[in-house]
């Protein structure tokens, strides 16, 4: 990571990450299951759940990153505004042949019972012209503006443009290459996704439901 913010043993609360520029992070190395250049992590416990709690990222500049920009994963009140994020580049997942360029990813799989605060504010993002597909070696290219994973609760995506960052389904490398503009995955509740520009993302603008298998 560029940055990251964990909150492993309290809450950690009302940090800001504003202003920065983030160029050619993560080398052909970094192809971990959690790869991003600004990561915000409440990590899980077994009899609490501490919280990454009112973040903002804002107003940073991206430019040819691997993986995610920007990975929220299990935070409350996050906010991430007016980012500009293009040229993102491949990144492999462990275990699975799936390579994932991604503008801001939100995680979820160990919600929060009864939690029923923001998850994740997400407003006028300019997220564009990924790296092509063919760029991604051996396995299935996943290119995706805003992605809410399963269980992620309670998020606002609103006002962000996406564009070019896929291709309609072509086959690289004996795979569909997936294109995205914003993915509400599955056991997402109470998601407003609304006034989004979106175009030439290759197999869906907006996608609610089923994972990309």
């Amino acid at each position: 990571f560029a940055v990251t913010v964990q909150a492993n043993t309290r809450d950690v609360t009302g940090n800001s990450i504003i202003g920065n520029t983030f160029r050619n992070w993560g080398g052909t190395e970094s192809n971990t299951g959690n790869n991003a250049t600004v990561n915000i992590d409440n990590q899980p416990k077994k009899t609490r759940q501490f919280s990454a709690k009112n973040t903002i990222v804002k107003g940073n500049t991206f430019v040819g990153n691997r993986g995610a920009a920007i990975s929220l994963l299990r935070t409350r009140d996050t906010r991430v505004e007016n980012n500009d994020i293009s040229g993102q580049k491949c990144s492999s997942r462990i275990g699975i042949s799936q390579k994932d360029e991604v503008g801001i990813h939100i995680g979820g799989r160990f919600p929060m019972p009864g939690n029923p605060d923001l998850r994740a504010y997400v407003a006028n993002n300019t997220i564009h012209d990924f790296d092509p597909p063919e760029n991604c070696g051996l396995g299935r290219p996943t290119m995706v503006g805003i992605w809410a994973d399963v269980d992620v609760d309670n998020g606002i995506a609103e006002y962000n443009r996406v564009y070019n960052i896929g291709r309609d389904d072509d086959l690289i490398n004996g795979f569909n290459a997936h294109g995205i503009g914003i993915m509400i995955e599955l056991q997402c509740d109470n998601w407003v996704v609304r006034n989004n520009t979106i175009y030439n993302t290759g197999s869906d603008g907006i996608r609610n439901g089923n994972d990309l298998s």
